[in-house]
């Protein structure tokens, strides 16, 4: 009931989902390539083309949502409007994303057999440092965009709040290393000889570690989040009630905390503690798959409620 009745939905949840997860992909990407090199190099390449992807997506459902080209013409029609810096953070990253990605592609393998490409590539290789830093820049934009979309509309208080930044860029950034982890995880978990499979449970570890914090920030951050906002206005009250006990509680306790933090978290410790023992290596990716479907499904219901319940408590 009031669901199907709000003007911003399951679409637009979908197009803040993508763009957090797009934008701390390209964070996580660049991060470890500053922090380690090349040793991770599969954290970097699977972060930079699941950014793209993700990248891609978030216009997909922003259009969807737009429901006629049109309609779409208008998200880049007022400069002055945080969607006009959204779509424009979009379009910028999108092409940078696939230049960044070209760094890590398997045509590299190549440059020594194919002169063309040799010619294509060397010149990205040499600017690899600078794309990254612009690629960063753009994805910290991308993931802070998510939030500040929702927190310059004055008509909904329970967004106007510094709390649902720092939410939405843990959540952009957990979301991120989770799916670059399922990524590595299903393709090279099978067939890997033992000192590359070895380094594949180190990457994953690195992984699952950094998340594992990050997610217990997120779940102060939330709780704090709806907390405060329920002794706030009255709207944001009624919002933050049907959050914590009316209609979206269900989504909230049992989905976004539970199934998207919680059982990720004990996954996360568990692995951090003795998966790299010898009884418990080979399974490693196999445990990693569920935790990292886990907290996706959690991070998009997240913003799901994040985004419906001031609307439904508007039209109640």
């Amino acid at each position: 009931m009031f669901v199907e009745s709000v003007a911003w939905g399951p679409l637009i949840a979908f197009a803040l989902f993508f763009g957090g997860l797009g934008g701390g992909s390209f964070i996580v990407a660049v991060i470890t390539s500053i922090l380690t090199g090349e040793r991770f190099e599969n954290i970097q390449k699977w972060g930079a083309y699941i950014g793209v992807v993700s990248a891609i997506l978030t216009i997909i459902f922003f259009a969807l949502d737009a429901g006629s080209p049109e309609r779409f013409y208008f998200l880049y029609s007022n400069p002055s409007s945080m969607i006009w810096v959204g779509t424009s953070t979009l379009t910028l990253i999108i092409p940078f994303g696939i230049v960044y990605t070209a760094t890590y592609s398997p045509l590299i393998d190549f440059m020594n057999i194919l002169p063309m490409v040799n010619k294509l590539v060397s010149p990205l290789m040499k600017l690899k440092r600078t794309i990254e830093i612009i690629v960063f820049l753009l994805g910290v934009a991308l993931v802070s965009y998510t939030s500040f979309v929702l927190g310059v509309i004055w008509s909904k208080p329970f967004w106007n709040t510094p709390l649902i930044t720092i939410l939405f860029f843990l959540s952009g950034v957990s979301t991120a290393m989770m799916a670059i982890s399922l990524v590595l995880s299903f393709l090279y978990a099978k067939g890997l000889p033992e000192k590359p499979f070895k380094m594949l449970v180190e990457a994953l570890h690195r992984l699952d570690v950094a998340d594992a914090y990050f997610l217990a920030f997120e779940i102060i951050t939330i709780l704090t989040y709806v907390q405060t906002m329920y002794f706030s206005d009255p709207a944001s009250k009624l919002a933050s009630t049907l959050i914590l006990q009316g209609q979206l509680s269900w989504l909230f306790w049992g989905i976004v905390l539970v199934l998207g933090m919680i059982l990720p978290i004990i996954i996360c410790v568990i692995l951090a503690w003795k998966g790299r023992t010898k009884a418990f290596i080979k399974i490693y990716p196999v445990l990693m798959i569920p935790a990292s479907i886990c907290a996706l499904i959690g991070g998009l219901a997240m913003r799901y409620i994040i985004l419906t319940a001031p609307q439904i408590a508007a039209l109640l």
